[in-house]
């Protein structure tokens, strides 16, 4: 997945209507003022077929470049994970129930409960960055909020949701 899918073009075309500047989106969005600007024109390299042609053989044969990679897959991950706590966070990546801020613990949580048969109809073995990109996909539905692991199993046990 491309940070092209995290950007909503939308959004971001009506903040620069409002004159906010490439680099004040691109802080929202968490990526450089130069990618916002090819985000809203659509501009691309003369060259970037063959640039790409380049460093996706580099990525794929090298050591140093499949490192690379899997480094930059790794942010990207915690960029998409970020966007998505954030926004049903109530725009705080933290706990809507206790304020808890650590990431590692956050969770996206099914405020009706059924998240196994939620994760079971879209065929998903496991959640995480599969789950955040079909969220964002799905123009981040109704139904869910950020939680703390805690929180998480409390809510469990209190529903009886074992």
């Amino acid at each position: 997945m491309g940070v092209l899918t995290i950007i909503d073009r939308n959004k971001a075309g009506e903040f620069r209507l409002k004159g906010w500047s490439y680099e004040a989106i691109g802080k929202l969005y968490g990526v450089s003022r130069q990618r916002i600007h090819q985000v809203l024109t659509g501009y691309k390299s003369k060259n970037f077929q063959e640039y790409r042609k380049v460093y996706r053989r580099y990525y794929k044969t090298t050591e140093n470049g499949k490192r690379l990679h899997r480094v930059a897959e790794k942010r990207l991950r915690q960029r998409v994970k970020k966007f998505v706590l954030s926004h049903y966070g109530n725009g705080q990546l933290a706990c809507v129930s206790c304020s808890f801020h650590d990431i590692r613990a956050l969770t996206i949580d099914h405020i009706e409960g059924g998240g196994n048969k939620h994760k079971a109809e879209l065929k998903m073995q496991r959640g995480g960055s599969r789950f955040y990109n079909w969220l964002i996909k799905n123009d981040y539905p109704l139904g869910y909020q950020t939680l703390c692991m805690n929180c998480q199993l409390i809510k469990r046990f209190e529903n009886s949701e074992w």
